[in-house]
């Protein structure tokens, strides 16, 4: 494979997952090309959020604090601007192709993801 190119590298992705495998999972994987921080749920991603400033979130959909359109929405409300990319296991949720025709999320993942496929479309977005 080869390597990201270091303006990819230089780019900040945070990740919002509850579940510790699937979190532990995408951190191995697009560390590789981002520097990439994780929270385990929306209210840690936007504690992180005050602190570091993200050019792109990839969260998950479904999560009990709150879904990942609602997640979105607030993100989108506090003045962030990036691209967000949705995951899910239910690429058929009703809510999504209205939050992805909006431009409230950018992209929509279906789980599993291909993950040469992920880190392009993640490349992509902030490019």
């Amino acid at each position: 494979m080869n390597s990201p190119s270091a303006p990819t590298l230089a780019k900040r992705l945070l990740v919002v997952e509850d579940d510790s495998l699937v979190r532990h999972a995408l951190l191995r994987q697009l560390e590789r090309a981002f520097r990439v921080d994780a929270a385990n749920g929306p209210d840690a991603a936007v504690v992180a959020m005050r602190e570091v400033p993200y050019d792109i979130v990839l969260t998950d959909y479904a999560m009990p604090e709150r879904s990942g359109v609602a997640f979105a929405r607030e993100l989108r409300q506090s003045g962030f601007h990036g691209p967000i990319v949705l995951l899910t296991a239910d690429p058929t949720a009703p809510e999504l192709p209205e939050a992805l025709h909006t431009g409230l999320i950018q992209a929509i993942v279906p789980k599993p993801w291909n993950y040469r496929e992920l880190i392009r479309l993640l490349s992509a977005r902030v490019a």
